[in-house]
């Protein structure tokens, strides 16, 4: 028989703690009480709880799994009274070792999906792996997981988002990670089950926030009243012609040789990158150089503009409010939704199925479409010499270049 005493290792405070606490686990109450309890015979057993708790504490703080989460935690945690030097960080490579062996020789869900996902776009690839170390973090490691471990993960992340389009989408990538298992066919029933259980994406929803005609106006009148530098306008004329994302703008090529002037975005999603033409009205403020910024960069200097134009930003808005006003009048205009998708550059919706495929209107012909009555385009068009005459970014700009 042995008692607590018995287990007053020479270790860091917190990984006894880690030990102790999975000892209780295995022992029950009596452990807890400081009874004595019977001889713990399975000692490689309760290691392996103890390698599968560290991995959880990584994945729940910094959402990996790998060795650097593992270190990191060990240097935050378990040596957390010591100072992080060349030597504790030798000492939590050590910790930290029979962690990493324990790794390599079981099944490692969340290595198995970055596998599987490789061929889908980094955000995507990026959202399915947080959902899966979240669950793993919580659930542990397995090769496929029941009813109960789902449920108690749902009941989880639904205390935790407010938001049920937030949740839905937790859903959605719990539910790609679980068919992706090597074992998911034991896992059907789960599956099933999950899909029957997920909440569905409302059809209605409440208007999104989105700058009216009137803001996008004054935003463009702006660039004159408040000499808004050029690399700043030329993420305007992206977002207000275009309805380019955040993340489109922060680097585009524009291409004024030759007589079809085009601009091109690299964009996200899945979409075609197909460069967009530029009205010849427009050539001159297309011309200054795009230097690349970063999305906090356009994020923090939209805010500042908006606010020295008068403008209301709604709360989370920003370059997605653009998009979405654009989207609703090239609609407007073209009549025609696979055109209006071509003119946004989303992705082929699953909706169009086979006659997606067979049109065959050109890009540059939607294009052409929505830009001759675009209403966005006809305000530059009359902004763009007082612009030229009166900012002084532009006009540095051309009498250097002359």
């Amino acid at each position: 028989m042995k008692d607590r005493t018995q287990f007053e290792l020479e270790i860091p405070q917190t990984l006894k703690e880690v030990i102790l606490d999975e000892v209780y686990a295995t022992t029950g109450e009596d452990f807890r009480r400081g009874k004595e309890v019977q001889p713990i015979t399975d000692v490689e057993a309760l290691m392996q709880k103890v390698y599968a708790h560290i991995e959880r504490q990584a994945l729940e703080v910094y959402h990996s799994n790998e060795p650097w989460a593992l270190r990191q935690w060990a240097l935050s945690n378990i040596l957390k009274e010591e100072v992080v030097n060349e030597a504790s960080v030798e000492i939590a490579s050590e910790l930290i070792s029979p962690v990493v062996e324990w790794q390599e020789q079981s099944f490692d869900p969340i290595t198995h999906l970055k596998s599987e996902v490789q061929r889908l776009t980094m955000s995507t690839q990026k959202g399915y792996l947080l959902t899966a170390s979240r669950f793993v973090a919580l659930i542990g490691r397995k090769k496929y997981y029941t009813y109960e471990d789902v449920k108690q993960y749902l009941n989880y992340m639904a205390g935790r988002y407010k938001d049920k389009n937030t949740y839905y989408q937790e859903c959605v990538r719990l539910l790609q990670f679980l068919k992706r298992l090597p074992d998911a066919d034991k896992g059907k029933q789960v599956i099933r089950l999950l899909d029957i259980d997920m909440p569905k994406y409302p059809k209605k929803r409440t208007y999104i926030p989105s700058f009216t005609y009137e803001d996008i106006e004054a935003l463009i009148w702006s660039t004159v009243i408040d000499n808004i530098p050029y690399q700043m306008v030329l993420r305007l004329l992206g977002a207000t012609i275009y309805g380019r994302r955040v993340g489109e703008l922060t680097e585009f090529k524009v291409n004024l040789d030759g007589t079809n002037p085009t601009v091109e975005f690299a964009t996200e999603k899945g979409g075609e990158e197909v460069p967009h033409p530029i009205p010849q009205s427009l050539i001159p403020l297309f011309s200054a150089p795009v230097e690349p910024m970063s999305r906090f960069t356009l994020q923090r200097r939209l805010k500042k503009i908006c606010k020295r134009a008068g403008i209301n930003l709604p709360y989370r808005a920003g370059y997605h409010s653009f998009r979405r006003r654009i989207a609703t009048i090239v609609k407007h205009q073209l009549k025609s939704d696979i055109d209006t998708h071509k003119f946004m550059r989303w992705a082929e919706p699953r909706q169009f199925s086979i006659l997606a495929l067979y049109d065959q209107t050109r890009y540059e012909e939607v294009d052409w479409q929505a830009l001759e009555a675009h209403p966005i385009v006809k305000i530059w068009e009359e902004v763009c010499p007082y612009l030229l005459k009166f900012n002084t970014t532009y006009e540095t700009l051309y009498h250097n270049a002359h």
